[in-house]
């Protein structure tokens, strides 16, 4: 935190050997503790002491940093919100320091600035940005956050979406470290500091939900401004295509795949019997989060996306990650030509399974299928065998979730019917590709 203080005076104090205000000891003694009181207003405090006896200057300490004055005052300026501890030690040459004494100030910070603003709104019903490379994305009002920024001189600039509600008992520092930053931070600030600003897109928000957009930023005068706007995110109806998926489901697979410690997998028959619930997405309509699918319990969703009377089940994205910098996955054991190749990342989304369902509600299933290209140019059809969740580290390393090998897993193609159970809720917890946190930002 970025403070800009008073100017610190060179002028020698004016010794007098009269007791002062404060009392005092002799010379060669310890000078006596100031006492301290303190005025201050949203975004600055002075904190202010009487005279003491044969001190010469007055040491000033805020966050580790010192500061030294012959004044009877100090004032801090352009701070946050916060609390501050300030303390101050008397000194003179020839005698010992004073104790610190030490007061706290609880200030709200600055509301707004005249140089840098953020606006926030939603997108626009089927928003396309072309981003270049052949990436386009649509966004929509329940989906996806704006945040216009302006500024004049800004010359750094921190941002984040957070879901409101996670927010409690959160504190700002906590928040300032989570923050992100612009990889090309100049282009960033040339477009912020330009005439139009500088619009984002934060992605993959759920519907009918409260995030607060939290940005941090400082000019070229040092100053500093950290602020947060609020926005609710738009609702959507289910349709009835979806909701036709919604439920409980009794599903069946006929094989299995064994994996040994070494990453090679076998495949054998084996009726698995299990339950899937399936339950609408809190963030597209067409979306639906599916739990049970992975033998390592219900807390491990998956997505699936439904189109007319079909139901795919995504497989090769994020879930998330934890502290250890873990990346969840769902990954696809896949085939070619009926010989397996193991685990693979092949980049983007791949479907798992296709599930098909006919008028009278009775549902087919066939394993996913999509095209591959090898090093050497050639090109084959690849069937996902099975899926399940692993975890990737940041060095690329795989890690599996089961601590004993040969870990075995559910493969082949789904068979589903209809439980009799209630409906399904809407689900907020999702598996989705893109980070959980909801902190990346695309511009």
């Amino acid at each position: 935190m970025m403070m800009i203080a008073a100017a610190v005076f060179a002028f020698a104090a004016c010794g007098n050997d009269e007791p002062g205000p404060q009392g005092g000891g002799n010379e060669g003694g310890k000078l006596a503790t100031p006492e301290l009181s303190e005025t201050h207003t949203e975004t600055s405090i002075t904190v202010s002491w009487g005279a003491v006896e044969n001190a010469e200057a007055y040491r000033v300490n805020l966050k580790g940093k010192n500061y030294t004055t012959e004044e009877l005052s100090y004032t801090f300026e352009n701070l946050n919100a916060g609390t501050y501890d300030i303390r101050v030690m008397a000194t003179a040459e020839g005698y010992t320091d004073s104790e610190m004494a030490k007061i706290s100030v609880t200030i709200t910070g600055a509301t707004s600035v005249d140089w840098f603003t953020q606006t926030l709104s939603l997108p626009e019903v089927d928003e396309t940005v072309d981003y270049g490379n052949g990436q386009v994305m649509v966004y929509q009002p329940y989906n996806g956050v704006k945040a216009l920024w302006k500024g004049t001189d800004v010359a750094d600039i921190k941002y984040g979406l957070f879901a409101t509600e996670g927010l409690e008992g959160v504190s700002d520092a906590q928040i300032k470290g989570n923050l992100n930053t612009f990889d090309n931070i100049t282009g960033a600030l040339e477009l912020i500091n330009s005439a139009d600003g500088l619009e984002i897109i934060y992605g993959g928000c759920s519907a009918n939900t409260s995030y607060t957009a939290y940005v941090w930023v400082k000019n070229v005068a040092g100053q500093e401004f950290f602020t947060s706007n609020e926005i609710t995110t738009s609702d959507f109806e289910v349709p009835a295509e979806t909701q036709a998926w919604i439920g409980t489901w009794n599903a069946k697979t006929s094989q299995v795949i064994s994996i040994g410690d070494n990453g090679a997998g076998t495949l054998s028959a084996k009726d698995e019997t299990f339950t899937l619930t399936i339950a609408a997405s809190a963030t597209a309509p067409d979306m639906v989060v599916i739990d049970g699918l992975s033998v390592l319990g219900e807390d491990n969703p998956t997505v699936g996306y439904v189109v007319e009377n079909t139901l795919t089940i995504a497989t090769n994205f994020s879930i998330g990650s934890d502290a250890d910098g873990i990346t969840y996955m769902w990954l696809p054991f896949v085939a070619v030509d009926g010989e397996l190749l193991g685990l693979n990342d092949f980049g983007g989304e791949v479907p798992a399974h296709t599930l098909t369902m006919a008028e009278d509600g009775t549902v087919t299933g066939e394993t996913g299928k999509f095209g591959v290209k090898f090093n050497d140019g050639t090109e084959a059809e690849a069937e996902v065998v099975c899926t399940e969740l692993y975890g990737v580290s940041q060095e690329g390393q795989l890690y599996f979730f089961i601590e004993s090998f040969p870990a075995v897993y559910r493969a082949g193609a789904l068979e589903l019917t209809k439980a009799a159970t209630p409906t399904a809720k809407v689900l907020n917890k999702e598996a989705r590709n893109f980070p959980m946190s909801l902190s990346s930002v695309v511009f």
